[in-house]
C-alpha cells in the first residue's frame, strides 16, 4: 500500500507537469481513494477535492469525453467524503457524455458509483434503475467484480425500500458472482427483517474482526452505527455502546460530518432504552449532520429514533414524510425495553438517572442514603445489560 500511495503521489507531480486539468483531476482523486483505502485521510483533502472538482467543472464537453475518468474518480472520490450531491452531479454529467459521445464501456462504472449517491441522498427508485442498468453492462462486459459491486449496492437499495426477499436474492448473487462485500448486504437484510441477533459475529468474520478493518475506512462507521442498532433490538445495550465507541473514534479521526453523525446515532442506540431523553438528543444532531450531507436515509433514521424515544409525533411524521419521500419504508425502530424486570424502587432510580440527576440528587429527591441509590443502579444496571452510567457523547459530538 505504501508503494501505491508513492505512485499516486508521483502521478500527481507528473501530472500537474504536463497542465492538464483532467489529469490533475483524476491523479488528485485518485490520490484521495488510495489514501482512504490505506486508512488515512489527508488534511488538505478539502482543498484538494475542491481543486479536483474545479478542474472537471472547467472542462469543455469534448475536453471531458477524452477524460472522462476524471468525473468516475472525482465521483468515487466525493462520495467516499460524504459530498453525494456534489458527486451525482458530477457522475450524472460524465454519464450523459458518455451517451452522447458512444463511450458505453465506461457507462456501468459511472452507473454504480452514481446508484450509490443516490441511495444516499434517497433516491432510492433512481438507484434501483441505475444500478440494473450497471449490472448489465457490467456483465455484458466480463466484468465480474464490478457486476458483484452493483449486485451488492442494489440489494441495500432493495433492502431499504423493504423489498427484502429482493435484496436477498441481490445479496446472493453478488456473492456468486465473487463479490466479497455480498456478506455484509446479507447482514442488513437479517436486521431490517427482525433477525438481529447475530448480526454482528456474522459481519466481523467477514469485515475483519471488530473494527472491520478489512472495510474501505470510510465505510466502517454506518457499519458500527447498523449494529449498535442490532445490538440494541437485541437486548445487549453495551454491546450496542461498544460500537458505539469505535464509531466516535472512527469519527475523531475522520472528521466528516457524515460519520460524525453516525456516531451520534449509534450513541442514541446504545442508550435509547435505559436513558431516552439524552438518546433523543443524540439522534436529532445526528440528523442535522445527516442533513448537512444530503443523507436523507439517515436523516429519516434518525428522526425516526428520536421520536420514538420521546414519543414525540411531531418527529414521527416528519421521519415518515422522508421515509415516503426516499421510496422507503419506515421502520420503527424495535427498542428492547426489559423495564418490566425492575421493581417499583429501581424503576424510579433508573428514570431520575435517565432524565440527567445525579446519584446525590436522586438521593436527596427520594430520601435515600447515596449508597443506596448506588446499590440500586448496580441493581439496574445488571438487569439492563448496562456496565455503568451513560457517559455524556465525546468532544465530536
Amino acid at each position: 500500500m505504501g508503494e501505491e500511495l508513492a505512485g499516486r503521489a508521483d502521478a500527481l507531480t507528473e501530472a500537474r507537469g504536463h497542465g492538464d486539468p483532467a489529469r490533475i483531476a483524476v491523479a488528485l482523486a485518485r490520490r484521495g481513494c488510495a489514501q482512504l483505502a490505506a486508512g488515512r485521510l489527508d488534511p488538505a483533502w478539502p482543498t484538494a477535492v475542491v481543486e479536483a472538482a474545479r478542474l472537471v467543472d472547467g472542462l469543455t464537453e469534448a475536453h471531458l469525453a477524452g477524460h472522462l475518468m476524471a468525473a468516475l474518480w472525482l465521483g468515487r472520490w466525493e462520495i467516499r467524503l460524504d459530498r453525494y450531491v456534489d458527486a451525482a452531479r458530477h457522475l450524472e454529467h460524465g454519464l450523459a457524455v458518455a451517451a452522447a459521445t458512444g463511450q458505453e464501456h465506461l457507462a456501468p462504472a459511472l452507473r454504480a458509483e452514481l446508484g450509490t449517491a443516490y441511495i444516499a441522498l434517497g433516491r432510492l427508485a433512481e438507484a434501483i434503475d441505475c444500478l440494473a442498468d450497471a449490472i448489465d453492462g457490467a456483465r455484458a462486459a466480463g466484468d465480474p467484480e464490478l457486476a458483484a459491486i452493483a449486485l451488492g449496492r442494489r440489494a441495500w437499495a432493495e433492502a431499504w425500500c423493504g423489498n427484502l426477499d429482493a435484496a436477498t436474492v441481490y445479496a446472493r448473487w453478488a456473492g456468486r458472482d465473487g463479490g466479497p462485500a455480498a456478506a455484509r448486504e446479507r447482514v442488513l437484510v437479517d436486521h431490517l427483517s427482525g433477525d438481529s441477533a447475530g448480526c454482528a459475529q456474522r459481519l466481523t468474520g467477514d469485515a475483519g474482526g471488530p473494527e472491520l478493518s478489512a472495510m474501505d475506512i470510510t465505510e466502517r462507521a454506518g457499519w458500527f452505527e447498523l449494529l449498535a442498532e442490532a445490538e440494541a433490538a437485541s437486548g445487549r445495550p453495551e454491546a450496542a455502546d461498544a460500537w458505539a465507541g469505535r464509531a466516535y473514534v472512527l469519527a475523531e479521526t475522520l472528521s466528516l460530518p457524515g460519520k460524525r453523525a453516525c456516531a451520534l446515532l449509534a450513541r442514541a442506540w446504545a442508550s435509547a432504552n435505559l436513558a431516552p431523553e439524552p438518546a433523543a438528543r443524540h439522534a436529532e444532531l445526528a440528523a442535522t449532520l445527516f442533513a448537512q450531507v444530503g443523507d436523507r436515509l439517515g436523516q429519516a433514521r434518525a428522526l425516526l429514533l428520536a421520536g420514538q424515544c420521546r414519543a414525540d409525533e411531531r418527529l414521527l411524521t416528519s421521519a415518515e414524510r422522508l421515509f415516503a419521500e426516499c421510496g422507503a419504508q419506515a421502520r420503527r425502530p424495535g427498542l428492547f425495553r426489559p423495564t418490566d424486570a425492575l421493581t417499583e424502587p429501581e424503576l424510579v432510580v433508573a428514570l431520575l438517572v435517565a432524565a440527567g440527576h445525579s446519584n446525590h440528587e436522586v438521593a436527596a429527591k427520594l430520601f435515600l442514603s447515596v449508597r443506596t441509590v448506588e446499590g440500586v443502579l448496580a441493581r439496574v444496571y445488571r438487569k439492563m445489560g448496562l456496565g455503568g452510567r451513560e457517559t455524556g457523547p465525546p468532544r465530536s459530538a
